[in-house]
């Protein structure tokens, strides 16, 4: 098992924090360029045991995902893939309040890669991939909240 973990200092509530992530409509927004996001299946309001189908599309290749939001807590929501690329991927997006106008967002990705051990090799690069992607979303994710997209 493999996982990675990104944090963040955003200047807002923690509760905006939840607010923006518990918005499956946000995804789109934060989403890399060379990436396409297209929601496929989507309940409102999130709850837990929903299942979210996504289309993503990277490298000219359109994956199929679908995640069930298996738990949701005042400060995380954890989403695991029941179909992905991965063997198993399990996502929590984790909302630390730091005082009532900063939080950390925290995303703890564990995933398994498929065919191992013969997709070792493809580790270092799924792992850069990823933490590009999530770079990517903690800025944007910094720059929606804090009013910053100037």
């Amino acid at each position: 098992m493999y996982e990675i973990t990104i944090r963040t200092k955003i200047k807002c509530s923690v509760d905006d924090l939840l607010r923006f992530h518990q918005d499956t409509n946000n995804l789109p927004l934060i989403t890399p360029q060379d990436m396409k996001v297209n929601i496929i299946e989507l309940h409102s309001p999130m709850k837990e045991g929903n299942i979210v189908k996504l289309a993503i599309k990277k490298f000219g290749i359109t994956q199929n995902w679908e995640v069930r939001i298996a738990k949701i807590e005042q400060n995380l929501i954890k989403d695991i893939a029941i179909k992905s690329p991965f063997r198993y991927f399990e996502h929590d997006h984790i909302f630390e309040s730091i005082d009532e106008n900063y939080s950390f967002l925290i995303d703890n990705i564990k995933f398994r890669l498929p065919f191992e051990p013969f997709s070792k090799v493809a580790y270092p690069f799924v792992k850069a991939d990823m933490l590009n992607m999530f770079t990517y979303r903690h800025a944007m994710t910094k720059k929606i909240l804090e009013g910053d997209l100037a």
